[in-house]
């Protein structure tokens, strides 16, 4: 079925991909009953609230300099982005540490939760080897060594699943889900390190500050553009972890992390393992000038007989949840039939998204993301304000958010059917 509706390489990279993502997800999904029995609804709440300030921060550290590694046709052109890319995610990283060593108390306050405490300086250090680790995902993205990546989501959750289940049996169950999840970052990065370095230290003697400079212009509107517009939709997608933790404390939002949790990690994999080929395979495309708008076609089409094998059961089982995790976690199978249609639409359309880099279109997309930025966080405060209800605001949030992607899509066929005319 795949072989009709993808060519012959891409079919091969995506599973690839695909498989490295599914045992690193049936590791770290295994363990989850474990984890909810060794760790409190509080705990997990800290924990989602952490990674999501991750998730927001690690946009800016590396100015996402890592998507240009990708569109060069020269390697030599390809390792002088990584030396910049570093460089930068070092520089801004030590400055974010900076900031929270002297904003601590105004950070933690602004949060609503003074529990947070000391973790805040773990911060710095998870957005360096997140972009770290992304810096040699895509230099392995270019060359298509992709069984290298499968492997480093598997160290990854490995390292991850160790660390959380042996602190968990002990008294000092803080030092778990939060240190474990920068141990198993940490691991990854390594691994895509020791595994790229020799390839890349033949070309390291290419590396040049006028070629440098030279590519910065080439490339300019990727962290010009790119990092405002995938740091808004972070702090889109994480509004609901920080605004909840805020209005409604961290035991609701371990509740609800956790079912964001059970379907966008295993969705999320799979949609970036699609995203990572369709990337390369989309700038190949258009640099040959091929038809753009017959690949986007066939990668929806594709995407959506995945979602349908993924979100139909999801639903089905949702109410269940309980019995898995826990009778604590009663509210996590609601939250998850609650947010299932939302990631249903992101599932299409996260993995196409590059397409606007791709075509040098990022400008256009600013004002419409600061919209969906502005409804979002307003549908979720609305939810507690009017109705004091977190179920109401979250779905709120879902609300918006289709509305969102469905106009995504519609442009993202627009404009490849545009760019191949």
């Amino acid at each position: 079925m795949l072989k009709k509706l993808f060519e012959k390489e891409f079919v091969k990279n995506f599973l690839t991909l695909l498989s490295g993502s599914t045992i690193a997800q049936a590791i770290l999904f295994a363990i989850i009953p474990i984890l909810t029995r060794l760790y409190s609804e509080e705990l997990f709440g800290l924990y989602f609230v952490f990674t999501s300030i991750v998730m927001i921060l690690k946009i800016i550290t590396a100015l996402q300099l890592e998507l240009a590694i990708v569109l060069p046709k020269d390697d030599k052109d390809a390792v002088n982005i990584i030396f910049l890319a570093q460089i930068v995610n070092l520089l801004i990283s030590s400055l974010l540490a900076v900031l929270i060593f002297i904003f601590h108390d105004l950070i933690n306050s602004l949060l609503g939760d003074k529990n947070l405490g000391n973790y805040l300086y773990l911060i710095p250090l998870s957005t360096f080897f997140s972009g770290f680790y992304e810096t040699f995902n895509y230099w392995n993205n270019r060359i298509k060594k992709y069984k290298n990546i499968s492997f480093s989501k598997i160290a990854k959750s490995t390292a991850i699943g160790g660390w959380n289940v042996s602190w968990g049996f002990t008294v000092f169950n803080n030092f778990g889900l939060i240190p474990g999840q920068i141990f198993g970052i940490f691991i990854s990065s390594i691994f895509l390190f020791i595994i790229s370095i020799k390839k890349i230290s033949k070309l390291l003697k290419y590396i040049s500050i006028k070629r440098i400079i030279f590519l910065i212009k080439k490339y300019k509107d990727i962290p010009l553009f790119n990092t405002l517009i995938n740091f808004i939709v972070n702090i889109s997608n994480e509004a609901p972890i920080l605004l909840l933790t805020n209005y409604f404390g961290p035991t609701t939002v371990g509740l609800y992390g956790m079912a964001n949790r059970i379907i966008g990690s295993p969705t999320g994999l799979i949609s970036s393992s699609v995203g990572q080929v369709f990337f390369q395979k989309a700038s190949e495309t258009y640099n040959n000038k091929g038809d753009m708008y017959k690949l986007l076609k066939k990668t929806y089409l594709n995407l959506l007989k995945i979602a349908l094998l993924i979100f139909i059961p999801a639903l089905i089982i949702s109410p269940f949840l309980k019995y898995i995790l826990g009778p604590e976690w009663l509210h996590t199978g609601y939250y998850t039939m609650i947010i299932i249609p939302l990631f249903f639409l992101k599932f299409l359309n996260n993995p196409v998204s590059s397409i606007f880099t791709i075509l040098n279109q990022q400008k256009k997309l600013i004002i419409f993301y600061i919209c969906i930025l502005i409804l979002r966080i307003s549908s979720i405060y609305i939810g507690y304000k009017i109705f004091d209800n977190p179920f109401i605001a979250i779905g709120l949030y879902v609300i918006s958010g289709i509305i969102f992607n469905i106009i995504l899509m519609l442009s993202f066929l627009k404009m490849a059917k545009n760019i191949t005319k």
